[in-house]
């Protein structure tokens, strides 16, 4: 007696087409991986870019133009923020500390007013120590050197040059591009996870 395999070959039966679905699914699965490697390279460029530029303009505040200026007033503003996971609880706030210093400039003959101390930290906390050191270093009706942009006169710093957050700053947009970096390569090294069409027909 001839066994099942057998039989259906002397029967004839047609052989199943060929998975052509599975080739164009895997050619899918492809360009949408090729799609995102291709997007995370691009938000990596973008966030070396954005590290560079921040370096870059602190820098340049540098060959700013100086002019005498005058302080005006200073002080610190005391804000109580607190972690969402521990809302209600009272004990858990924690100060943070924004020193200001407002102080007045004339380039060509136009009075103007500023309060960046330096690049890129307004309204930036920082811990009781620091607060306290940048007022008594900025004492009111002391005469500093403002220095302000030829291009807009009207941006200004007392300290030229990278500040307390440019350092951060670059850092953080660094493990930002070396994150996207590492998921486009883990994403490219994905191997196919659809086996490959089995155009073979039985014997």
């Amino acid at each position: 007696m001839s066994g099942p395999g057998l039989c259906i070959g002397e029967l004839g039966v047609a052989a199943p087409p060929p998975r052509r679905f599975n080739r164009a699914f895997l050619s899918s699965a492809i360009a949408v991986g090729t799609f995102f490697v291709v997007l995370c390279c691009l938000f990596s460029v973008l966030f070396v870019l954005l590290a560079i530029n921040a370096g870059v303009r602190a820098e340049r505040t540098r060959d700013w133009l100086p002019v005498e200026g005058r302080i005006l007033s200073t002080g610190i503003a005391i804000e109580l923020v607190q972690d969402e996971a521990q809302a209600g609880d009272f004990e858990s706030y924690e100060r943070a500390y924004r020193p200001y210093v407002i102080y007045e400039y004339a380039v060509d003959g136009v009075a103007r007013r500023g309060r960046t101390v330096a690049r890129d930290t307004d309204n930036l906390p920082c811990n009781d120590r620091y607060a306290l050191g940048l007022v008594e270093r900025y004492p009111v009706d002391g005469v500093v050197a403002v220095h302000h942009d030829p291009a807009d006169p009207a941006r200004a710093v007392l300290e030229p040059g990278p500040s307390r957050a440019t350092l951060p700053t670059i850092c953080v947009l660094l493990v930002m591009a070396a994150l996207f970096a590492l998921i486009a390569v883990l994403i490219a090294n994905v191997p196919p996870s659809i086996p490959a069409p089995d155009f073979r027909t039985p014997d």
